[in-house]
C-alpha cells in the first residue's frame, strides 16, 4: 500500500511542465503578485493556469485587490476565472478601465466615529440579547516549552497598539452607535493560572473550569476587544489562551493575529525592536470610508442584483427537523466529525478543474443536491462567509472585515451535477462582484419576515478553508492550536452549517449543527449521505441528480430487502373476524381506536361492529358480498369496516374526496347490496346513487335506535364461510383508463 504522506509533493514546475518566462512589464510584476497570493517562490510560467497552480476562490480575490492597487485596473473576480493563463490576464489589465473604486485612507480618528455595516448588526443583538458569548472568538494554543511571561505581555501590549480596533470601545449617543478609540493601556491584563503542582486528572478538571471562565461576554462599552490568559501545566508546558469579540475581527484577522505576535515575541526576546511596518491606515479609516463611498449609484445597482436574484426566497429551510423550533435562537451545538477521503476528493477537484470552478463550487452543488434530497426543496439557499477585503490596504488589518453571501441554488428541472456545477460557478462569480453590500444592510433591504427562532434569509452556512500541515507550529512560535469544539465549547449560530478544509489530499468536514433541532444520529446520516452522493455525482455527472443513489450497497440492502422482510407465520385458516374476536378476547378493556377526543376498547368496538353486522345480515349481506363504505375518516367508518366483514361481506371503500364520476363507475361496476354512508353525505351520495342501491346512514335517528335497541350479541356466525372469502375490494387510480376493482 502506497503511503502518500510520505511522497513529496509536486513542484511549481511539475504543474507547469513547461516554463516559459514572462515577456512584458505587466507579465512580470503579475507573476510576482501570483507568486506573493499562492506563497510560491518559484518561477511563474507565462503560460501558467492561476487555478491549476494552487488557486481558489479567496485567493482569486487577494490578487484582484493586489491588481488594482499596482495597475488601478478596473477588473472583477469574473476576469480572473475567465482569463486564468497569466499572459492572457496581463493582456487584459493593460487593456482595462482605471479602477473607479476609491482607497480607503487616512480621517480624523480622535473623535466619535460611524460602526460599519457589519459592527452595527453585532452591536444590535449585543443590545437585544444583553451580554453573552455568542460571537465571541476564542483561541487555544498549546506552548511548548519554556515561555517568557513579560516578554508575551510586551508583544500582547503592542498589538493592542498597533491595532486600534483592539482599543475600541462602542457607546450609544443620542440613540445611535458610534465606536471610539481609547488610549494604549499602560500594561496588557494577564491572568497566569498555575496547575504545575496539579495531577493530570486534576488539571483536566481545572482546565474545562478555566476554559469556560476565560469564554466570558465582553461589555463592548468598556473592556478591550482582546484577552488573554496563561495557564502553566509544567515548567515547559502551558497554555495560551486567547479570546476577541467578533465586532472587531474575524477569521482572516485570527491569522493576522498569530503571525504578529509571534513575529514580536521572537524579536523582543531577542532584545530587539518591534520589527512590524506601521499600518497606513486602521479599522476606523475603513468604517468612514464603507459610509461614503458604498451609496447613490454605486450601492444602487448592487442592491438591484441582489433584489432581483434573492426575489422570492424560501423563508426558511425545509428540512425536517427532529425536535420543535424554539421560540428564540439557544445556539447550543454539536459537532461532527467526517471526510471526503483521497479518491474522491481527487476525482470531485478534477470536475472542477475541467470547468473552470473552484474546489467551494464543486462541494457547493453537492451540497444543494444533498439538502434538496432531504428536505423536498427545489429552491435551495445557503450563507457562505467571504473575506470582503478588496482593498489591499485593509489586507493586513485586525477587523470584521467579513461578509455573508447569501446563494441561491435552483434544482427544478432535475439537473445534472455538471450543469448545477456550471450554475454554482455562476452564482458565485456573480455573488463576489456584488460582495461590497453588508449583509445587514441586504436584509434590512429585503426585508424578510423576520423572527427570533431562526436567521434571517438562510438557516443553513457552507464554508471553505485551507488548512497548514499537521502540528506545524504557528510562524516560529513554539505552539500548536488547541480544538476548543473537542472542549464541549460549541455554537450553533445557524441551524446546520457544514465547514469543509482542504488538507494535502482529503476535505475534512465538520457537521456544526443545532442540538435544539435535530438529533446527533440525524446529521450522522445526512454525513453518510453526502459521501455516498457525492461518489454518485462524480460516477455520473451527465445524470439527473435525483436518480443518483445516497446509500451505500449495505443500506440499500438493510432498507429495502432487510427491513422489509416482514414475513411471519399466522393461522392461515383464520378469518380476519376471527383474528379480530380473538384479539378482543385477549384484551378487552384495551383502546382499540381513537379519533380526536373520543375512542373505543376492543370490547365496545366489537360489540359495535357485531350490532351493525346483525343489520346488514339483514340487508342480504354474506360471503362475497360487496358493501359500499361512503363516510369519511371517523371511528363509525372504522366500525362500518369491522361489521362489513363480520356479516361475511368485502367493503368497497368510497372516499368522498373523490371525482362524483369516479364514485358513480365504482359503484356501477361493483354494484353493492348496500352503501354505508351518513346523513352529511346522503344528499351528494343520492346524486351519483344508482337507482336499485340501498344506502343504510349510520347517523340516522332510526338507525341509531335500531343498533342501541339490540341487547349484548355474540360473535356472529358465517355458515361456510372462510379465510378464503373476499374481505375488501380496492379500485386502481385509473390514470390510464377506467378503474379496476
Amino acid at each position: 500500500k502506497v503511503d502518500r504522506k510520505a511522497l513529496p509533493k509536486p513542484t511549481l514546475q511539475q504543474v507547469q511542465q513547461v516554463y516559459i518566462a514572462p515577456e512584458t512589464a505587466t507579465e512580470e510584476k503579475l507573476a510576482g503578485l501570483w507568486a506573493d497570493v499562492l506563497g510560491v517562490e518559484e518561477p511563474i510560467s507565462r503560460e501558467a493556469n492561476f487555478f491549476e497552480i494552487g488557486g481558489q476562490s479567496l485567493k482569486a480575490i487577494q490578487l484582484l485587490s493586489l491588481i488594482r492597487q499596482q495597475f488601478s485596473a478596473e477588473l472583477v473576480v469574473k476576469d480572473i476565472f475567465l482569463t486564468p493563463v497569466l499572459a492572457d490576464l496581463a493582456t487584459l489589465i493593460n487593456q482595462a478601465d482605471e479602477q473607479q473604486q476609491s482607497p480607503v485612507i487616512p480621517t480624523d480618528r480622535t473623535g466619535l466615529m460611524p460602526l460599519s455595516h457589519m459592527q452595527q448588526r453585532l452591536w444590535f443583538i449585543d443590545q437585544m440579547e444583553g451580554s453573552s458569548t455568542h460571537y465571541n472568538m476564542p483561541l487555544a494554543f498549546n506552548w511548548h516549552g519554556p515561555i517568557n511571561i513579560k516578554t508575551l505581555q510586551q508583544a500582547l501590549l503592542t498589538l493592542v497598539a498597533r491595532h486600534e480596533v483592539l482599543r475600541t470601545q462602542f457607546i450609544s449617543q443620542g440613540g445611535q452607535a458610534y465606536q471610539q478609540v481609547v488610549p494604549v493601556p499602560k500594561y496588557f491584563p494577564l491572568p497566569i493560572h498555575d496547575l504545575r503542582d496539579e495531577t493530570e486528572s486534576e488539571q483536566q478538571i481545572k482546565l474545562t473550569a478555566l476554559y469556560a471562565q476565560a469564554d466570558q461576554p465582553f461589555n463592548l462599552s468598556g473592556d478591550l476587544m482582546l484577552r488573554a490568559q496563561l495557564i502553566r501545566l509544567d515548567d515547559t508546558q502551558s497554555i495560551l489562551q486567547l479570546n476577541l469579540h467578533h465586532i472587531a475581527a474575524d477569521g482572516w484577522s485570527l491569522d493576522i493575529l498569530m503571525n504578529e505576535l509571534s513575529q514580536l515575541y521572537l524579536a523582543y526576546e531577542k532584545g530587539e525592536a518591534n520589527p512590524l511596518p506601521t499600518l497606513a491606515v486602521q479599522y476606523g479609516d475603513y468604517a468612514q470610508w464603507q459610509q461614503t463611498w458604498l451609496q447613490g449609484e454605486l450601492l444602487q445597482a448592487k442592491i438591484d442584483y441582489w433584489q432581483t436574484q434573492l426575489a422570492g426566497i424560501p423563508q426558511v429551510h425545509s428540512l425536517s427537523l427532529d425536535k420543535p423550533r424554539p421560540v428564540m435562537q439557544q445556539y447550543h451545538g454539536g459537532l461532527l466529525e467526517t471526510a471526503i477521503p483521497h479518491e474522491v476528493t481527487a476525482q470531485l477537484k478534477g470536475i472542477c478543474q475541467q470547468q473552470g470552478a473552484t474546489l467551494f463550487m464543486g462541494l457547493h452543488a453537492a451540497f444543494a443536491v444533498l439538502l434538496s434530497r432531504f428536505s423536498g426543496e427545489q429552491d435551495i439557499v445557503v450563507g457562505t462567509p467571504i473575506a470582503n477585503r478588496e482593498q489591499a490596504e485593509v489586507a493586513e488589518l485586525i477587523g470584521f472585515f467579513a461578509n455573508t453571501l447569501v446563494l441561491r441554488c435552483d434544482l427544478r428541472n432535475a439537473p445534472t451535477y455538471q450543469t448545477l456545477l456550471g450554475q454554482c460557478k455562476d452564482t458565485a462569480l456573480k455573488a463576489y462582484e456584488h460582495q461590497q453590500v453588508p449583509f445587514e444592510q441586504l436584509v434590512d433591504i429585503l426585508q424578510p419576515e423576520r423572527s427570533l427562532s431562526y436567521h434571517p434569509l438562510f438557516q443553513v452556512m457552507l464554508s471553505l478553508a485551507q488548512t497548514a500541515p499537521e502540528n506545524q507550529e504557528t510562524e516560529g512560535l513554539p505552539i500548536t492550536p488547541i480544538d476548543l469544539y473537542k472542549t464541549g465549547n460549541v455554537a450553533a449560530k445557524f441551524d446546520l452549517t457544514l465547514h469543509a478544509v482542504e488538507q494535502a489530499e482529503t476535505i475534512s468536514l465538520g457537521w456544526e449543527y443545532c442540538t435544539d433541532l435535530f438529533e446527533a444520529s440525524t446529521i450522522e446520516r445526512m454525513a453518510a449521505s453526502f459521501n455516498q452522493l457525492l461518489i454518485s455525482l462524480l460516477a455520473n455527472p451527465e445524470q439527473n441528480v435525483f436518480s443518483l443513489p445516497m446509500l451505500s450497497a449495505t443500506e440499500q440492502q438493510r432498507l429495502l430487502m432487510d427491513y422489509n422482510k416482514t414475513a411471519a407465520e399466522y393461522p392461515k385458516t383464520a378469518s380476519l373476524p376471527g383474528l379480530f374476536e380473538a384479539q378482543v378476547a385477549r384484551t378487552p378493556d384495551a383502546t382499540a381506536v381513537t379519533f380526536n377526543n373520543k375512542s373505543l376498547t376492543y370490547a365496545t368496538l366489537n360489540q359495535q361492529a357485531n350490532q351493525l353486522a346483525v343489520i346488514l345480515q339483514a340487508q342480504g349481506v354474506g360471503p362475497d358480498q360487496l358493501v359500499g363504505v361512503y363516510l369519511e375518516r371517523s371511528i363509525d367508518m372504522v366500525v362500518a369496516l369491522l361489521a362489513t366483514v363480520k356479516a361475511g361481506g368485502a367493503y368497497v371503500p368510497l372516499d368522498p374526496n373523490y371525482p362524483q364520476d369516479r364514485i358513480q363507475y365504482m359503484l356501477a361496476d361493483s354494484e353493492p347490496v348496500v352503501v354505508l354512508t351518513s346523513t352529511a353525505l346522503q344528499a351528494t351520495l343520492s346524486e351519483i346513487l344508482p337507482v336499485a342501491t340501498n344506502t343504510l346512514c349510520l347517523d340516522a335517528p332510526e338507525i341509531k335506535q335500531q343498533l342501541s335497541s339490540q341487547a349484548f350479541i355474540e360473535n356472529p356466525v358465517v355458515a361456510d364461510f372462510t379465510a378464503q372469502h373476499l374481505a375488501y375490494v380496492i379500485y386502481t387510480s385509473g390514470s390510464t383508463g377506467k378503474p379496476k376493482g
